[in-house]
């Protein structure tokens, strides 16, 4: 018999919970409509894979995990199995910090985006089809990863800019209470918008014109000039401040459409030469 640890995790509110983690039934019921959610959710989290690698996320994320009580769940074929597991039944026996259950007024199952996305790939061989995609032009033949080092610093401010401004985004989509099939539309639309600015079309507008490195997997921003780089950069930074202040989104696309003005004023040389 295997010794429970007692120790509890740290209390987070619904709330925080809420604005930080994905909500995982409306993704299943975005990807898998005709099933019902509970039966999608389960059908996951009973697979030996996901076990393990819900270990290994709190194994890494969760000092009070109780790895010994999970070792009960890796032990057996859970799919031929009469032990039942479901989301609440491995928050509750493992202290798990990475899926959590909250119920009442806008309750629901809830996962930190790192399992939501291992989720989401499960889910889907398109997206997964996509991620390795992208994996694979960051890597050599062996797998491993070299160019993302040799990233030059501007592009890794990019990357981060951008990131930092996508996720402020998400933030403000989630306190507006946005449905999550309307997100990815929203979404498009705001990235569209800094690629009008920046390169003057949108990203379909750049495939249209583009199909064949469109099919190497290249997008409108995948080879920006020095010019464009920092413009991207520099625009992006803009939006993740005007986001956090609460702007009203027609206020920050006014104010991003003054900047990029002011921008290509102030580095003439820059945008003339295309550099």
């Amino acid at each position: 018999m295997y010794k429970l640890n007692r120790k509890k995790k740290k209390s987070v509110s619904p709330k925080v919970i809420r604005a930080a983690y994905t909500n995982i039934n409306e993704l299943a019921k975005l990807r898998r409509p005709t099933t019902p959610t509970k039966e999608t959710i389960n059908k996951w989290i009973i697979e030996l894979d996901t076990v393990t690698f819900l270990i290994f996320f709190e194994s890494w994320y969760n000092k009070r995990f109780k790895e010994i009580d999970s070792d009960i769940f890796k032990s057996k074929d859970l799919t031929n199995s009469t032990l039942n597991i479901t989301p609440a039944i491995w928050e509750g026996k493992t202290n798990a910090v990475g899926i959590r259950v909250l119920k009442g007024q806008n309750g629901g199952v809830y996962f930190h985006p790192l399992i939501a996305m291992h989720f989401d790939l499960w889910l889907s061989p398109n997206l997964t089809f996509m991620v390795i995609k992208t994996y694979l032009r960051f890597s050599d033949k062996t797998g491993n990863i070299t160019t993302v080092g040799a990233l030059s610093e501007e592009r890794r401010e990019n990357n981060d800019a951008h990131t930092n401004v996508m996720e402020s985004f998400e933030m403000r989509l989630h306190e507006n209470k946005v449905p999550l099939q309307k997100r990815i539309y929203y979404r498009a639309i705001f990235v569209n918008y800094i690629n009008k600015l920046v390169y003057g079309k949108t990203a379909g507008e750049w495939k249209d014109q583009n199909p064949f490195l469109a099919l190497k997997g290249e997008n409108i921003r995948s080879n920006p000039s020095a010019a464009e780089l920092k413009m991207t950069t520099m625009l992006s930074k803009r939006a993740d401040y005007l986001l956090k202040e609460q702007n009203s989104f027609k206020d920050i696309k006014y104010r991003l459409k003054i900047s990029e003005q002011n921008y290509r004023f102030e580095w003439p040389s820059l945008f003339n030469d295309g550099e």
